[in-house]
């Protein structure tokens, strides 16, 4: 999995694959960021069993655009402020 570029995040999961409310099977969970397009996956196999279990998430915004949202709303809520005093 790392030669994929992925990551041991340290979590496991477990698989009850005979239904008996056991783990029979652990499985390690990777982590990635990959950029828009196709990812490929090499063919898997552990014990006769060959899972991929993959979830994606949207990109978190950057620091710098939060600040710029934060700078705009505060501006804003001065021109309004100023705006009102002018009025009275």
């Amino acid at each position: 999995m790392t030669d994929l570029g992925l990551v041991d995040t340290g979590f496991d999961i477990g698989l009850d694959s005979h239904g008996n409310g056991t783990v029979e099977t652990p499985f390690s969970i990777y982590s990635g960021t990959f950029g828009a397009g196709d990812v490929e996956f090499l063919a898997q196999a552990r014990g006769g069993v060959g899972m991929y279990g993959i979830a994606a998430t949207a990109p978190v915004p950057e620091p710098s655009s939060l600040v710029l949202l934060a700078t705009g709303a505060i501006g804003l809520i001065g021109y309004r402020r100023r705006k009102r005093k002018q009025a009275e």
